[in-house]
């Protein structure tokens, strides 16, 4: 309808980053009233460069600030591509 303005909601949002030792990864735009969905490690074979290895490290993850998400003293990434997936309460 014409003059109608649709108010913005929660979207889903993903975002790359290259893995790192257990600590903190910067993740753009994600803020700590956001909800983590999912953080997926996976890491191609040096071989075949084929995906080998997938690791679900939801669990060891937390927004702990502005841009940032943080496993201290959990998995290392190094040499993994990690897929952040989480809900922008804000939209």
């Amino acid at each position: 309808m014409a003059g109608q303005h649709l108010s913005k909601g929660p979207s889903i949002k993903q975002f790359v980053v290259k893995g790192a030792a257990a600590g903190t990864l910067t993740v753009t735009g994600i803020a700590t009233n956001d909800v983590l969905l999912g953080v997926v490690a996976m890491k191609p074979s040096s071989a075949t460069g084929v995906i080998a290895t997938v690791l679900n490290l939801l669990s060891e993850f937390s927004i702990s600030a502005a841009n940032t998400i943080t496993n201290s003293g959990g998995s290392a990434t190094t040499g993994y591509g990690v897929i952040v997936t989480y809900e922008d309460v804000d939209g």
